[in-house]
């Protein structure tokens, strides 16, 4: 699939090149693994566990509700993350961000719909000097504050007085923690990434054709975890 057609324009869906793999290898703490054959329609493994170490995540949770409005809680989110990304894209991050939405079962207390943020700031990420702005940090990395309120600032855009979520807070989870990850879009740089599967008729690139992108990169992926003996070739440091 080379486009996606939506009622704003074509979305134009490229490979992940060789240089963008090694980028995503270097930043992402424990790698990118690329797959030798396609697993469940995925070609990369992002690793978010290396032996006992998590990568930490922040979570953001809204309280919880039925499983029908969980459901579009997702979509909902998706509009609030695309709608961000385009925002930040213009500009571009130094860094990795990767905010996709979450789903969890909580039995009788109903169901967990909220954002999974996934925050890798670079060398050059500004880190402010107000303590309220670098208050996650220490889990995230230095600057990893300041990019969760860029995106927290365009994010919450959507919403207005007739349509709002109420929000727990954002705690610092793993991955293991926080349920089932709905695959979806990562902001590296300027670039899109698409880890999901594609389809024609996924109204998600209308928001972003809708939002003047005109490109994305697919890189169809899962959730991975490895030993620390392959943390080198997750890294892309051997073969």
């Amino acid at each position: 699939m080379n486009a996606i057609h939506t009622e704003y324009g074509d979305v134009e869906i490229k490979d992940l090149s060789h240089d963008m793999l090694k980028e995503l290898q270097k930043r992402l703490p424990y790698g990118f693994w690329p797959f030798n054959e396609e697993f469940q329609g995925a070609r990369y493994g992002f690793v978010v566990r290396c032996g006992a170490d998590e990568i930490p995540l922040l979570k953001q949770q809204p309280v919880e509700c039925d499983k029908e409005r969980a459901m579009l809680l997702i979509n909902v989110h998706f509009v609030g993350i695309l709608s961000a990304y385009c925002k930040m894209a213009k500009d571009g991050i130094d860094g990795i961000y990767y905010a996709t939405p979450y789903l969890k079962d909580k039995g009788e207390a109903g169901w967990e719909s909220g954002v999974a943020h996934f925050i890798f700031p670079g060398e050059q990420t500004p880190v402010p000097d107000s303590p309220v702005l670098t208050s996650y940090d220490g889990a995230v990395g230095k600057g990893g504050t300041a990019l969760l309120v860029r995106f927290m600032e365009h994010f919450k855009e959507i919403f207005d007085d007739k349509f709002r979520i109420d929000y727990i807070g954002i705690d610092v989870r793993t991955r293991s923690q926080i349920g089932n990850l709905v695959s979806g879009f990562m902001l590296m740089g300027k670039n899109i990434i698409y880890h999901g599967t594609l389809h024609g008729d996924d109204p998600r690139f209308g928001v972003l054709a809708k939002n003047g992108v005109t490109s994305i990169v697919h890189a169809p992926s899962c959730p991975m975890t490895i030993s620390p003996d392959q943390l080198k070739m997750a890294k892309g440091e051997s073969k």
